[in-house]
């Protein structure tokens, strides 16, 4: 059987990344979003590209919506939520898409034998926040529907993401002073500290490995990655793009203790991580070809 995956909030970051990585693997795909349009993947991927994708507008609170698309789906990557500090400005809505929604999700994907794979993130390692509150209780969900159901899944909690499309939430703001990097112009990034740093690719990748690997048991794991200091996010900057003006808060942004991506590795196999450098350089380098088109 031929594979065709669904991805979830495929107008965000990683949902544009992911399209990009299965559409570049000549992996059939279709983009499920609120939004209507290619959304980022405009970002990542070129005119052709973009024609191979089947772009679905649909919410995943509403079962139905879901369900319309699930025809010959193989795999889900379930990605869409409502990020921190946007879920913070409005309660109902972020317990809304971030809890029932993915409840919406697994519904479908077990009613059609489809393959889930769904993002937790490293804020549900820590308490203090609504949004880590609610990436807990999705690997809740999907223990209770392995334990009552017996429908398998994989969740993944990726660290602090940077890459083209990274543009909301708190931690965008590295993918931001990436992009005011390019255009020569100052920036502020508005927390320090050290954390492990993972691209938007390379994420990509791991989700699309671990929706392959789904077989039994509801794990979820640590992405892992290499952990920076601010200041080196900043001297990559100012590497990749020479006279560049960029400053940060020395705040650290949540705490990263036990974050470890040994045990996804164990489950997956070797995974590599970009370094620093090179992501970065490749991201400005990006923003510069898109400044100029």
């Amino acid at each position: 059987m031929s594979e065709r995956f669904l991805v979830t909030g495929a107008h965000g970051c990683l949902g544009a990344w992911t399209v990009a990585e299965l559409v570049r693997q000549g992996t059939d795909v279709v983009a499920f979003d609120i939004a209507p349009g290619n959304g980022r993947a405009e970002l990542l991927l070129d005119e052709a590209e973009l024609e191979r994708v089947r772009a679905v507008q649909g919410d995943i609170t509403d079962p139905a919506s879901v369900a319309a698309v699930l025809a010959g789906v193989t795999h889900i990557v379930h990605l869409a939520a409502l990020q921190y500090p946007y879920c913070r400005d409005d309660h109902i809505e972020g317990a809304r898409i971030n809890v029932l929604g993915t409840v919406s999700v697994f519904d479908a994907a077990r009613a059609a034998g489809a393959k889930l794979v769904y993002a937790s993130s490293i804020a549900a390692l820590a308490a203090g926040t609504l949004y880590g509150a609610w990436k807990r209780a999705n690997e809740g969900t999907a223990a209770a529907f392995w334990s009552e159901d017996g429908f398998p899944s994989i969740g993944l909690r990726p660290a602090l993401v940077y890459g083209v499309g990274r543009d909301r939430g708190v931690t965008a703001s590295m993918t931001l002073a990436m992009a005011a990097a390019a255009r020569g112009e100052t920036f502020h990034i508005v927390h320090g500290g050290r954390s492990p740093l993972n691209h938007a690719g390379d994420v990509a990748r791991l989700f699309i490995r671990a929706a392959r690997a789904v077989s039994e048991g509801a794990p979820a794991y640590d992405t892992g990655g290499r952990g920076h200091d601010m200041a080196e996010v900043v001297a990559a900057i100012e590497a990749a793009a020479p006279g560049a003006r960029i400053s940060f808060e020395d705040i650290s942004f949540g705490d990263a203790a036990g974050f470890d991506g040994s045990a996804l590795e164990a489950a997956l196999g070797p995974i590599e991580w970009r370094p620093l450098e090179q992501g970065v350089q490749e991201t400005v380098d990006r923003f510069r070809e898109l400044e100029r088109a």
